[in-house]
């Protein structure tokens, strides 16, 4: 049983990291998923409950930073707050329509082209679409980073 619980967790933890580079596959919660299932599988012996909430800890700043990193930046970069919703909002229909380019896209976008109205200048509103694929980027090195740590976590604790 518990080889079926650790290939079963770990299946979902590599598909979750996979999932980290490609749009409309929740890596992150799919890795938090993997460990949960193992957890549960054998009664949370290796992966203990404190161990599980640091998984549940690090997946959730990771899931909160994926949404906010873009408008954050957006604004560091001298963009306005519509700049910064215009980030959000670009980030998620891009993804919908284009996949992981069309978040890139979509957040660059939609901050530069709320900012115009505001800024009145080209250059400035292309600033805070620099600034949102600056967040963009950091975004998915936080997820990378995120997925790596639960992925040794679950490894250390499951095999020992």
């Amino acid at each position: 049983m518990n080889e079926i619980a650790f290939l079963l967790g770990l299946t979902l933890i590599l598909v979750g990291l996979v999932g980290i580079m490609i749009p409309f596959i929740p890596g992150i919660p799919i890795m938090w998923l993997g460990a949960l299932v193992y957890g549960a599988m054998t009664g949370f012996r290796e992966l203990t409950w404190p161990w599980m909430l640091i998984i549940t800890l690090i997946a959730l700043i990771s899931i909160s930073l994926d949404f906010i990193l873009s408008a954050i930046m957006a604004r560091k970069f001298g963009g306005s707050r519509l700049a910064s919703f215009g980030s959000l909002l670009g980030g998620i229909l891009g993804t919908l329509y284009l996949g992981a380019f069309g978040a890139l896209l979509g957040a660059f976008g939609g901050a530069a082209l709320t900012d115009l109205p505001v800024s009145r200048s080209i250059r400035k509103a292309l600033r805070s679409g620099t600034g949102a694929v600056v967040g963009f980027v950091l975004a998915l090195i936080v997820d990378l980073t995120s997925g790596i740590a639960i992925l040794a976590i679950y490894l250390l604790t499951a095999i020992s």
